[in-house]
């Protein structure tokens, strides 16, 4: 009951608008969700409907031309809707992280997996290349990846699809963030790296309540 009162992330009649050729387009409209701490929501609908675009207006990763036209998203007492950049750079990672729906278009193709990794820690807060290094052993280790050194000192296009999605997962894990996002974490894998993937990530969830 407590958490209800006080729930961790609030979106409130959330619109999204994307400026096109061919004038305004509502790409979302009306959306509203509650998610309190150690739940698991699931946004479900057909290609297109707007999942990932509500997804990244909560961390205001929309592209160039869309914008939030309407509604509020709340975390932990902070208005993202209307948050400036400094407050965005310290949620981002830290406190609300992402799994991206394709992880081979997301990490730098010419940056190896440890640097991924040390880019992250480094930016929220672990100065020490010791204290890192076995942060990334770590990490690793908790998305089920036991070939530490190779997989750190190899470049996104050396691994497989299954790999690279479970390396970007030890990116979402780096900060121990209290919101993970999952946006189809699963798209072009398959079947078993599918079950395997969405396996972990709730075993992961589990572990955090």
């Amino acid at each position: 009951m407590e958490q209800n009162k006080n729930p961790l992330l609030t979106v409130s009649h959330l619109a999204i608008d994307f400026e096109t050729r061919s004038g305004i387009v509502r790409a979302v409209e009306d959306v509203s969700f509650t998610l309190n701490k150690g739940e698991t929501l699931a946004l479900v609908g057909e290609s297109g409907s707007g999942k990932s675009v509500t997804a990244y207006s909560i961390l205001n990763l929309l592209d160039k031309n869309g914008r939030l036209a309407e509604g509020e998203i709340n975390y932990h007492g902070m208005a993202l809707h209307n948050a400036d950049k400094q407050m965005l750079s310290e949620v981002r990672g830290r406190e609300i992280a992402m799994i991206f729906q394709n992880p081979m278009s997301t990490l730098n193709p010419i940056r190896k997996v440890g640097e991924h990794l040390s880019d992250m820690l480094r930016t929220h807060g672990f100065p020490s290349f010791s204290t890192i290094s076995e942060e990334i052993t770590k990490l690793l280790h908790q998305v089920e990846i036991y070939d530490v050194e190779r997989v750190r000192n190899a470049y996104p296009f050396e691994l497989s699809g299954g790999m690279c999605q479970r390396v970007m997962i030890a990116l979402a894990l780096a900060c121990k963030s209290r919101v993970l996002i999952a946006d189809e974490p699963t798209t072009g894998l398959d079947v078993t790296t599918q079950k395997s993937i969405m396996d972990l990530i709730d075993n992961l969830v589990k572990k955090k309540v």
